[in-house]
């Protein structure tokens, strides 16, 4: 399994950072660690392609890669609006990869709660269906003693 490797930015601690990502992960300047990858997606480029000026599609490149590993907020008014709505549309996508990478760092979900594994989540599932049926299963066996104790009671009764 690989990890993500992260570098600390000297003047912010990055659990506090980290912390304030998943608080608001629309602010990627909360952020400010530095990535050293980032998933980039076959529609990403299919965007990027439909650019035609070469100029314009490496602008595009640069922003979207300065945002995912850096966290660099672009001023999209000194861009073509080709690159600044590509940007747009790619940007929620790499919002929530942030958030997703900061929050593995924490060990859990967005929420900061940790996770098991699927394994002991299904064993843990299991036992509690287990205990309920036992429960179930108890419950049924008393209603049938107090059946056969209310028959048993009956029968005393008429035979005396």
């Amino acid at each position: 399994m690989m990890e993500e490797a992260w570098e600390k930015v000297p003047w912010e601690d990055a659990k506090a950072e980290t912390q304030g990502a998943l608080e608001d992960a629309e602010a990627p300047e909360k952020c400010r660690l530095s990535r050293t990858q980032f998933t980039f997606y076959e529609s990403f480029a299919n965007a990027l392609r439909r650019i035609r000026s070469k100029e314009d599609r490496a602008d595009a490149y640069d922003v979207i890669v300065n945002y995912a590993l850096d966290g660099q907020e672009p001023d999209l008014d000194c861009y073509s609006n080709e690159v600044a709505i590509v940007f747009e549309l790619i940007r929620p996508t790499l919002d929530t990869s942030r958030k997703k990478a900061a929050s593995g760092r924490l060990g859990g979900q967005a929420n900061g709660k940790q996770t098991g594994s699927k394994k002991e989540n299904k064993k843990e599932k299991e036992k509690e269906n287990k205990n309920e049926y036992e429960i179930e299963l108890e419950k049924e066996n008393d209603m049938e003693r107090r059946r056969q104790n209310a028959l048993n009671a009956l029968q005393r009764g008429r035979s005396l």
